[in-house]
């Protein structure tokens, strides 16, 4: 399932470059989300895929799947 890329407004949005490996996005995501959950205003996480060599696009679709209201993801096609 691919990420939702409707434009959504909300009062803060993190954004995460993701290059190197993945492994610490699903622990980075349940400590954000237990933060913000306790704000009384809106929030997203924009995880960015920057070409990383370690396939993360497929960690940060399921990061997506598990938060599928604050979580979006966009792929670049080269490293910038």
């Amino acid at each position: 399932m691919a990420p939702n890329h409707e434009s959504v407004s909300c009062d803060l949005t993190i954004t995460i470059p993701v290059y190197g490996p993945p492994d610490t996005l699903p622990e980075l995501l349940e400590r954000i989300s237990t933060v913000a959950n306790r704000l009384s205003f809106s929030w997203e996480v924009l995880l960015v895929e920057d070409a990383s060599p370690w396939n993360a696009w497929e960690v940060l679709l399921k990061l997506h799947q598990e938060y599928p209201v604050h979580v979006r993801c966009i792929q670049l096609m080269r490293n910038f």
